[in-house]
């Protein structure tokens, strides 16, 4: 199945980063500005390395979770078709093609494609650029199973109900639908993360994105009509404590802050200087302070056949 190019007739992004036609580009990080959207992270090479790289993310958290991939409890047979919501670098679906049948389709859709994979390494995905909140029509009911993870920072407070609908639309009777999302019991790790705690609560409050949306899903999911609704939460420890996982679990949580510095400059939450030396004072802490955690929570549901 080739790489598709399009979707919605809005055109994919270039490579050349020096030609951001549909990104915002400040202080050297590129952030997308699809309409409508408050996605909050940078959406460049440099971002795309922290979803790729072998010791950040994607493996932090299938690491957290004992390299499990799907939740639900679905087999996915020849001609079922798989989506990925929110794709990113498509590094899930990159990864679970290596346990499906050739068969299974696999799908990805997300509003900025300058983290799209190269061709070459996604000849078996059809990517293509897409709203959550507005999937093509003519997928009602395609879908065996659907992914989302990680959109706490991208979906205001009534987008997460349009988004479920469309993902319940989207999913054929009796199939499955996993969301992976920051979970809401968070160890004490010291002053330094909690003043970082405060600013991010402030910036989302800003744009008006669901800070504490793990603790909502579970009333939102059935709202929008699944059953069988289930949560798995895991701790995952951050700094040299922890080993090689603590590290690996530093580096991609303190990648993720310094990608958060513009739009909370932006927004006058704080300056480049006092953030930047925040984060450098929340890494020391990390390191210092043996419970120093955060949780994560896959979320699992089903559509009813009927």
């Amino acid at each position: 199945m080739p790489l598709q190019t399009e979707a919605n007739s809005i055109p994919l992004a270039s490579n050349d980063d020096t030609s951001p036609s549909d990104a915002t580009h400040d202080q050297q990080r590129y952030y997308q500005s699809f309409p409508g959207a408050q996605y909050v992270l940078p959406s460049d090479p440099k971002e795309g390395q922290r979803f790729d790289a072998l010791l950040l993310q994607h493996h932090v958290l299938k690491r957290a979770f004992q390299d499990k991939l799907v939740f639900a409890p679905i087999v996915l047979s020849p001609g079922d078709s798989v989506l990925d919501s929110g794709t990113g670098s498509a590094i899930w679906l990159l990864d679970i093609q290596q346990e499906l049948p050739m068969e299974v389709n696999l799908y990805g859709i997300d509003i900025e494609s300058r983290l799209f994979p190269p061709h070459q390494s996604a000849e078996r995905l059809q990517l293509s650029i897409a709203s959550a909140s507005d999937l093509p029509a003519e997928w009602t009911h395609k879908f065996a199973l659907v992914n989302q993870r990680l959109l706490v920072a991208a979906l205001q407070v009534e987008q997460w109900t349009v988004v479920l609908k469309e993902l319940y639309r989207v999913l054929t009777p009796g199939g499955w639908v996993q969301l992976g999302e920051i979970g809401t019991q968070h160890s004490k790790a010291g002053p330094m993360t909690e003043r970082h705690r405060q600013l991010v609560k402030a910036l989302f409050a800003k744009r008006n994105l669901l800070w504490d949306c793990a603790a909502r899903l579970p009333s939102m999911l059935e709202h929008a009509g699944f059953t069988d609704i289930h949560v798995e939460e895991q701790s995952i420890p951050i700094g040299k404590h922890s080993g090689q996982a603590g590290v690996d679990a530093l580096t991609n949580f303190a990648g993720v802050y310094r990608g958060l510095k513009v739009p909370l400059v932006k927004a006058g939450i704080t300056s480049s200087a006092e953030y930047d030396e925040l984060v450098d004072l929340m890494e020391t802490e990390w390191n210092e302070v043996p419970t120093s955690a955060t949780a994560f929570c896959a979320f699992y549901a089903r559509k009813p056949l009927v």
